[in-house]
């Protein structure tokens, strides 16, 4: 997407605050989240600590944190769809062997290595102390569902 200088800059913080927001209030009143349609790792982290954020609100005015159970959503194949045809220009493009091979590599990759990026930032999240505190009221971690056209693939850790 186009950067379109300043006014559209604040138009996404401001969504991203009333997004936040927002699964943090309900997570606090006990309400289950799902959030689906994330692709990218840095928004999945950050919805995590909005999802931990929420949970100790919760846990602080003694709710029980056992009764919730919530799912981020990752989603896999869109990228690559995405990435693909990028390179697929370029490979158009490419006259050099070398990086027409490099470019051939990466093809239908790059996805899957965004998805184990952020299963590995899944389990450093969910085994921090701050998780851990959470963990020892008998709390479930939000699932973490990788997903791709077929089969579908959900990644839930316990």
């Amino acid at each position: 997407m186009e950067d379109r200088g300043p006014r559209q800059r604040h138009d996404q913080s401001a969504r991203y605050i009333r997004r936040h927001t927002a699964i943090r209030q309900l997570l606090s009143e006990g309400i289950n989240v799902n959030v689906t349609l994330l692709f990218a790792q840095a928004v999945y982290e950050e919805v995590a600590a909005t999802f931990i954020d929420g949970v100790e609100k919760f846990a602080a005015t003694g709710g029980d944190v056992s009764k919730l159970a919530s799912v981020a959503s990752f989603f896999i194949s869109r990228i690559d769809s995405l990435v693909d045809s990028l390179v697929g220009e370029k490979l158009k493009a490419e006259t050099d062997a070398a990086r027409k091979a490099k470019l051939q590599g990466i093809l239908g990759k790059v996805a899957i290595a965004n998805g184990k990026l952020t299963y590995e930032a899944y389990g450093r999240i969910f085994s921090s102390p701050r998780w851990k505190a959470l963990a020892a009221r008998e709390r479930r971690p939000s699932a973490c569902s990788g997903r791709a056209p077929a089969p579908r693939i959900r990644i839930i850790a316990t």
